[in-house]
C-alpha cells in the first residue's frame, strides 16, 4: 500500500479510503463538538477573534422606479424602450436568457416589456396617457447602483424620478437567529 505524509506531522500513514476518510473526519468533529458544546465551535474563539466576520446572510436587490410628466411620445417607442433595457442589461453587467418580449396596447399605445435573465429580471410598465413610467428590476446578486434617474431623464424627459432599492432577503429574520 503506498504510504502519503500527513499534512500536520511529519508521520507517514497510509492513505485513507472514501468511505473511511469521511468517517474518520466525521468522528474527528463530533468530538471536537463534544469537547466544547457550550461554544458550538470547531475553532474556539474565533466567532469573536479581530478581523473575521460572519458571512453576510444572502439577499437580492429590487429597484422600484417611478417616473413622471414623461414624453408620451417616447413612452410610445418600443427603439427608446430597447435602449433602456440594452443600457441596463449591458452596463449592470446581467445576463438574458431569451430575448425581450414587448407587447403594444391598442388605443393608448403604451408598451410593456420583459426579459428574462439568468440573475434577475427588468419590466416596464408604462402609461403614455399619464406621462409615467414604472420598471422593477430584481437581481438575485448584490449590484452596484445604477443611475436611473440621469438616464430616464435624458431618454424620456421625465420631470421627476423616484428609485426605491429595496433588500430582498432570501432567508426569515426568524431562522438567521435562530440559527446563530
Amino acid at each position: 500500500m503506498p504510504m502519503r505524509w500527513s499534512s500536520t506531522s511529519a508521520i507517514r500513514r497510509p492513505p485513507v479510503s472514501g468511505a473511511r476518510k469521511s468517517c474518520c473526519r466525521n468522528e474527528i468533529l463530533q468530538r471536537m463538538w463534544q469537547a466544547h458544546p457550550a461554544q458550538r465551535q470547531i475553532l474556539l474563539g474565533m466567532r469573536k477573534a479581530p478581523g473575521v466576520v460572519p458571512p453576510a446572510a444572502m439577499s437580492g436587490i429590487e429597484w422600484v422606479v417611478e417616473a413622471f410628466g414623461c414624453s408620451s411620445q417616447s413612452l410610445r417607442d418600443t427603439a427608446v424602450l430597447q435602449d433602456l433595457f440594452n443600457s441596463i442589461i449591458r452596463e449592470m453587467k446581467l445576463r438574458p436568457v431569451g430575448e425581450t418580449q414587448w407587447h403594444q396596447f391598442p388605443g393608448t399605445g403604451g408598451i410593456t416589456g420583459l426579459c428574462l435573465l439568468a440573475e434577475s429580471q427588468p419590466r416596464v410598465p408604462h402609461f403614455p396617457e399619464h406621462g409615467s413610467l414604472c420598471l422593477n428590476l430584481f437581481c438575485c446578486v448584490p449590484r452596484a447602483e445604477w443611475d436611473f434617474e440621469t438616464v430616464l431623464r435624458q431618454l424620456f424627459d421625465a420631470d421627476s424620478v423616484a428609485v426605491r432599492r429595496l433588500q430582498r432577503p432570501y432567508e426569515s429574520k426568524l431562522k438567521l437567529v435562530a440559527g446563530d
